[in-house]
């Protein structure tokens, strides 16, 4: 889920300053293909220029490699925070509060090939404390999860309990309707892949008004998040938002993001199986996975400890807010899952190896169409069943799908065969769209570095 309308809003990302910041890196051994495109090794020079910002708090940033076939273990809390689970010696590396452009000329990208893990982190875990910051923890990561909340509907897909072809008001009479909103014209796939038109309910409330705030009171302002940050809202009210508005678009003619599309889906996989789509994303993915770490929160407002504090700013300027606490129903299947980077990675692994889906469901989530929007950051980029394919500097591409919430943001990556995969979380966002997309553009390019790296 996106919480910025900021030029950013796409990613779910708005950070110009990470307070929090964690890398998973899982590095590649061969060449990878996905689709007709094949990854090639090269290098690429990057200006690593993740910049200090918001009120004046030291960055922050963590990286973790883990050479192929090094063994990871369940992330457990406070026993492993600095070590993330990894198995065996690990080379530990703090730099304290310094740029992220001063710590990457000391940055051992070699040290990612060897047969130890590496991990380096940088900062403390909360402003104003000294304690070094978190490898990894618990955080809120929204729209990463939309490979998962693809996953369920393609298992059930290949099981015939649904089709992706069938209409959303086959499964769903009635609640996309109104505003020149039609049901009846838009397949789940397109749900999926962003290709609906519908609104996205996380927009604007009047998005041609003179000052368009958000819909959702808690991305609005520091009272409003006050007074609203415990409110439970069911899918029905999400997806009734959205049905204030006219679509974008007709379905299948353009791509746009829209969160709503994620939350009709989660409520299809509910009218499919009888259970919450949550209770089905864990029996189906987190538990055959062995994601110990990875829940649906529903209405506890509190993440699990240890976890990086979140931070938001309201307005240009503004202090920042600790955003923390909050009740994720906002997002439902769209993006309340709350996880930990370990667990991320996992995933992305299991996901691109193609554990989860049968090879007929795999070839479906991988159909791409282009999205536009993504190219003043990500030249070339193309959106499958939430997931997405990000083309590299170095040939080829990988697949990703990064987020945000209140004060999260995440970036991801994945080679095609799952050799490589790569996790990064933030947990600041301001409201200064120039610094969203300055912090943006950098994370896209360190990602792309070290996808492109030997």
């Amino acid at each position: 889920m996106a919480a910025q309308s900021t030029g950013a809003t796409l990613l779910g990302a708005g950070a110009r300053e990470a307070v929090f910041s964690h890398m998973s890196f899982v590095p590649k051994s061969v060449s990878t293909t996905a689709g007709s495109s094949s990854h090639a090794t090269g290098t690429r020079s990057s200006r690593h220029a993740v910049s200090t910002g918001a009120s004046g708090a030291a960055m922050n940033f963590a990286i973790i490699c883990v050479p192929q076939g090094a063994a990871s273990a369940v992330f457990t809390g406070d026993s492993n925070v600095t070590t993330c689970g990894l198995q065996g010696t690990a080379t530990n590396v703090w730099w304290g509060a310094v740029s992220l452009s001063a710590a990457s000329s000391a940055w051992p990208m070699g040290v990612c090939g060897s047969s130890r893990p590496f991990i380096a982190r940088m900062g403390t875990e909360e402003r104003g404390h000294s304690l070094q910051n978190l490898s990894c923890g618990y955080r809120g990561q929204a729209s990463w999860s939309r490979p998962i909340s693809s996953a369920a509907p393609g298992q059930l897909a290949g099981e015939g309990a649904l089709s992706l072809d069938d209409t959303v008001e086959q499964w769903l009479p009635g609640v996309v309707s109104g505003n020149g909103n039609d049901g009846s014209l838009i397949t789940i796939r397109q749900l999926l892949q962003h290709t609906s038109g519908i609104y996205n309910y996380t927009g604007p409330a009047e998005p041609d008004g003179p000052d368009p705030k958000p819909a959702l009171a808690v991305l609005r302002s520091a009272d409003e998040y006050m007074q609203h940050r415990l409110d439970h809202m069911d899918a029905e009210e999400l997806a009734a938002l959205a049905m204030q508005h006219k679509p974008d678009f007709d379905p299948g003619a353009q791509w746009s993001y829209s969160n709503t599309n994620y939350v009709l889906a989660g409520m299809i996989i509910e009218r499919a199986t009888g259970n919450h789509w949550s209770e089905e994303v864990e029996a189906r993915i987190l538990d055959p996975l062995g994601l110990d770490s990875t829940f649906e929160p529903g209405d506890e407002p509190e993440l699990p400890a240890p976890h990086a504090v979140a931070y938001q700013q309201y307005e240009v300027g503004g202090p920042l807010i600790d955003v923390t606490i909050a009740n994720h129903t906002m997002a439902g299947a769209a993006g309340s899952l709350v996880t930990t980077t370990a667990d991320l990675a996992r995933f992305w692994r299991a996901l691109t190896e193609g554990s989860l889906l049968d090879p007929e469901q795999m070839a479906e989530l991988h159909e791409t169409v282009p999205a536009p929007a993504f190219d003043p950051i990500a030249p070339g980029t193309e959106y499958g069943l939430g997931i997405m394919w990000i083309p590299t500097s170095c040939g080829g591409g990988y697949w990703s799908h990064a987020g945000g919430t209140l004060g999260y943001s995440t970036r991801n990556a994945a080679s095609g065969d799952g050799s490589r995969v790569l996790v990064m979380s933030l947990s600041t966002s301001t409201d200064d769209p120039e610094a969203s997309y300055a912090t943006v553009i950098d994370t896209f390019e360190i990602i792309d570095q070290l996808m492109c790296a030997d």
